[in-house]
């Protein structure tokens, strides 16, 4: 519940401060690209204690071991996030310069990280996802919510579409960033209103 209020804080805090300055502006371009990066952060780090949380809640009976999955997951994310801001602050995305106003458009750490990324989250996700229909499930103590298995296909899906629109950026073709437009914007929209509704709807 803390992450989902401080993800969805600071979703807004960006769009306000985003609003006010002008990245045609070093500070302006780097205050925006640093709080892209904090919000990817805050999104990534509840993306993945859910995920942990979903599959080994049987196994949480301690608050200490809650402690310890968000303490995992917070250095996860941190390490994530820091090697995408250094990539995309440090070397900017040259075919993303906006030369005419002098700055560069967010690419959330270049393409062939965002594409390798997207492919290893989406393979977790796969795997994750059929689970159920292999002989493992008599040995794992898996979810039991048909929720949990929506929302991992959700994200399974999202990462592959990623994975095709950057990694087609990467080799040339332009067409991919109408993929990951779309499905950025879709993540960033919906993935707080969707963890409430899957995890946090029982509780309200």
């Amino acid at each position: 519940m803390f992450q989902v209020v401080v993800s969805s804080v600071v979703s807004v805090t960006h769009c306000i401060v985003s609003m006010k300055v002008n990245a045609a502006v070093f500070v302006g371009d780097l205050a925006d690209k640093v709080l892209w990066v904090v919000v990817h952060f805050f999104l990534l780090s509840t993306e993945i204690s859910v995920f942990i949380f979903g599959l080994a809640f049987g196994h949480l009976d301690s608050n200490t071991s809650i402690k310890w999955v968000l303490i995992v997951t917070f250095f996860i994310s941190l390490a994530y996030s820091s090697t995408q801001g250094a990539l995309e602050i440090v070397v900017p995305d040259e075919d993303f310069h906006v030369a005419h106003k002098d700055y560069d458009i967010f690419t959330h750490g270049r393409m062939l990280f965002w594409s390798i990324s997207s492919v290893i989250f989406a393979a977790v996700y796969i795997v994750i996802f059929i689970l159920p229909w292999t002989k493992l499930r008599e040995r794992l103590d898996l979810p039991s919510k048909k929720s949990f298995y929506w929302y991992v296909l959700f994200l399974a899906l999202l990462n592959i579409t990623q994975a095709v629109g950057s990694g087609s950026i990467y080799y040339g073709e332009i067409d991919g960033i109408c993929l990951v437009d779309v499905t950025t914007y879709i993540y960033f929209i919906s993935f707080t209103p969707l963890v409430c509704w899957t995890f946090l709807a029982g509780i309200f």
